[in-house]
């Protein structure tokens, strides 16, 4: 008489393989609830970050509409879209923009549109709460805004002087009484004192 193998699961009676059938099982449902949650949580993530992005592209048409000064576009252009690499020197296009950045370096002039165009939240606890009086406030505030939102990337040292030289000709009144080469001779060495010094 034959006997049927038994590959050595003799030991084993049915109520330790129900037992570990039901634990793998239980173990498998947590995972999978728990990657459901996970997943749903990055769906709302990806929907908060699509609304914020409206918000954010919303608030730049506004400016690009409502900016007067000519210097200003190209300036932004390019001190944001274009990077010179450190070591060819080679300038080349940005393929993303920083856009919280480049919003917020405008939305201290511009409180009650960004609260209009839902922004305001992503730069409230860092904006003063008094308008920007001076180049020292203002580096003051793009400090704050470079820690919180900055990407890493280098920007230019002479194309931001210029940008935001221009940018306080408009947007800073204690710049508007002088001369204007003079003005942005003492806005360029303000610049530099509290942006570059040591």
């Amino acid at each position: 008489m034959t006997s049927s193998p038994n590959f050595g699961v003799e030991w084993l009676d049915s109520g330790e393989i129900r037992q570990d059938t039901n634990k793998v099982s239980e173990e498998a449902v947590k995972r999978v609830q728990e990657q459901g949650k996970k997943a749903k949580q990055a769906q709302q993530d990806i929907k908060k970050d699509k609304d914020q992005n409206g918000h954010l592209a919303a608030f730049l048409s506004f400016l690009l509409k409502n900016t007067k000064h000519e210097k200003i576009i190209p300036l932004l252009y390019n001190t944001f879209f274009k990077v010179k690499h450190p070591q060819s020197n080679i300038t080349y296009l940005r393929k993303n923009i920083n856009s919280k950045v480049i919003v917020g370096i405008f939305v201290p002039f511009f409180k009650q549109q960004a609260q209009e165009h839902k922004i305001w939240p992503l730069y409230e606890e860092i904006l003063p709460s008094w308008p920007i009086q001076n180049i020292d406030q203002l580096v003051g505030y793009l400090k704050k805004l470079s820690s919180l939102y900055h990407d890493n990337i280098p920007l230019d040292k002479d194309h931001l002087t210029q940008f935001l030289t221009e940018l306080s000709l408009l947007y800073i009144p204690a710049y508007t009484d002088k001369e204007l080469p003079e003005r942005k001779q003492l806005i360029q060495l303000d610049i530099n004192k509290y942006l570059y010094a040591k």
